[in-house]
């Protein structure tokens, strides 16, 4: 039979005999949308609202948001004034505020102040607080970071934004076991069978101002993919034998447990998709 990919695009070769799958590439542009917007996007692209994006954690929320601080630069007459964040030892929710000082026209600092710190307690209703370490009242600038931290936290509960997406299709492409046909990235062959589903994350990516482009494959290039596929033993088989020399000399039972593991998992998930194609291709 001669399989119809929906794509509507150009076949690759003459044409010729079944579709075999389609070769694919994407570009996502910078966006930030609420949650409410990019779910109607999604179900008017065709994809279930069951699998749409979790909303953001809390503290995930808290770590994006606590991030810029390393961005808000302020400007005198004379100095610069820079913000560094460093992480408490033994305590992830707590994030210590380093002011930094420099002259104008000098790369050296003169000063550091350890003006405050961020926590995020998780128990109840999740709380983002600003603490000044003093002396006296909080200053003008301490107050304008603990302004802007608070503000992005909510905004981000309520949001996603590209790198979500990017996210999304990475695990896409993995269940659809595809295969990447250029070592730099960004290139796949896509199996037939999950070309409706291809074709709905196409149509979602330009309903948010992206594209996913396709060539439908045809039966020629079938041993094409055979290379692809044997490549891909390869380099699995050599990042596992990596992977597991690295879990060798770690001295930590657990740690050492948790990388075995993966690596374990890893190959049951190549052992599956070398499977599929050994069934279709």
């Amino acid at each position: 039979m001669t399989a119809e990919i929906p794509i509507g695009d150009v076949q690759v070769g003459s044409g010729a005999g079944p579709a075999i799958g389609r070769i694919s590439w994407f570009s996502v542009r910078s966006f930030e949308l609420s949650r409410e917007v990019l779910l109607s996007k999604w179900v008017e692209a065709g994809l279930t609202e069951g699998e749409f994006l979790p909303a953001t954690r809390p503290c995930d929320a808290y770590k994006q948001a606590t991030k810029m601080v390393e961005d808000k630069i302020k400007v005198s007459d004379t100095t610069i004034t820079r913000y560094i964040l460093r992480h408490q030892e033994g305590r992830p929710n707590v994030r210590h505020v380093i002011r930094e000082l420099l002259r104008k026209g000098e790369d050296k600092p003169f000063g550091f102040e350890d003006i405050g710190r961020f926590t995020f307690k998780d128990e109840g209703t999740p709380v983002v607080e600003g603490i000044w370490h003093g002396p006296g009242e909080a200053d003008e600038g301490w107050l304008e970071l603990v302004a802007m931290v608070k503000a992005r936290y909510e905004t981000l509960l309520t949001v996603h934004d590209d790198l979500d997406i990017r996210l999304v299709l990475a695990r896409k492409l993995r269940k659809w076991h595809s295969l990447l046909l250029r070592p730099t990235g960004g290139v796949y062959f896509i199996p037939k069978d999950f070309a409706p589903e291809a074709e709905a994350y196409a149509k979602f990516l330009r309903l948010v101002g992206s594209e996913m482009w396709a060539l439908v494959v045809t039966a020629e290039a079938t041993p094409m993919v055979r290379q692809k596929v044997e490549e891909y033993k390869a380099e699995a088989a050599q990042a596992a034998a990596d992977k597991l020399a690295k879990a060798e000399a770690e001295v930590d039972p657990k740690k050492k447990q948790t990388m075995t593991d993966a690596v374990t998992e890893e190959k049951k998930r190549v052992e599956e998709m070398v499977n599929y194609y050994g069934q279709y291709y």
